[in-house]
């Protein structure tokens, strides 16, 4: 008897999902604006965002300035943001409050937007247009509401995109730096881009080795300049001049690391500098 009616109960439990696909092939073919509306509001509550998805993208169009279309909309953002679609979501979440500033859920909406932006950033070895993106969108969010309950986790997404451009940045600068040994100009475009970087990260924890390498590049450079050049029938002593600078690096160096783990290999490039230079002079 046991059996029996553990049989009963689990065929009605493989029925279950073939009685769900009947009745939403039903609503879904044959079913009013406002039943596929209801409809879709039982499946977005029960956490069937696919299907609630597929219902509210096809009624939308054709509820525009009618009751439920905002909610709607609201809805079918949150469809594509937990179906992980968030170029999707962030698009709907921005129509939203842009077109009802004055929800009751426009300040979530706003909010949403730049979560869903943050969530399609790539990872920092990627191109990071979109985290330009999201920086920007938070940043509006943050100037919108700065007292919002919200702000604790923008301020972390604020914190964690502000790192991934960070650690770009230091990696395109040791870009620069690696292929200097292929191609020596290419140590002056890393000595411009360590210094941007230390312009736009001067708390950056990559500092000191950043410091270090802008050194070494500038040394690096020096060495394989030539010594005299001409530019606009002006005598310029290049090599000369990338040395002292190189020996200027240095300085700055030291006084702001005198402990540092590189301070060893600093000292032997200024000191080459310097031997560099006497030869020059004689």
């Amino acid at each position: 008897m046991l059996q029996k009616r553990l049989i009963v109960f689990f065929s009605m439990l493989c029925l279950l999902p073939l009685i769900s696909c009947n009745e939403f092939n039903n609503v879904q073919k044959s079913g009013t604006i406002n039943e596929k509306y209801l409809a879709a509001v039982k499946y977005y509550e029960k956490k069937d965002y696919y299907k609630a998805n597929l219902l509210l993208e096809e009624i939308l169009p054709n509820i525009k300035g009618q009751t439920g279309v905002e909610k709607g909309l609201y809805y079918f953002a949150y469809t594509h943001y937990y179906g992980k679609q968030y170029i999707m979501s962030a698009f709907y979440f921005k129509e939203f409050y842009q077109t009802y500033p004055r929800s009751e859920f426009a300040q979530e909406s706003m909010f949403m937007h730049a979560k869903s932006l943050f969530n399609d950033s790539p990872s920092y070895d990627l191109d990071q247009t979109n985290t330009v993106d999201a920086m920007k969108a938070i940043q509006t969010f943050a100037n919108r509401y700065p007292t919002s309950s919200y702000m604790e986790e923008v301020n972390k997404m604020s914190d964690d995109l502000r790192k991934k451009l960070e650690v770009k940045a230091y990696e395109n600068a040791k870009l620069y730096y690696k292929l200097g040994s292929y191609n020596p100009i290419l140590y002056k475009s890393s000595v411009i881009a360590f210094n941007n970087f230390q312009i736009s990260y001067p708390g950056s924890e990559f500092n000191e080795e950043v410091s270090f390498l802008r050194i070494e590049a500038q040394y690096n450079l020096a060495k394989g300049s030539f010594e005299v050049v001409f530019k606009q029938g002006n005598k310029v002593y290049l090599k000369k001049d990338r040395l002292y600078e190189a020996i200027g690096f240095y300085h700055n160096f030291i006084d702001k690391y005198p402990a540092s783990k590189y301070k060893k290999a600093a000292d032997n490039m200024y000191q080459d500098c310097q031997v560099l230079l006497s030869k020059l002079s004689s």
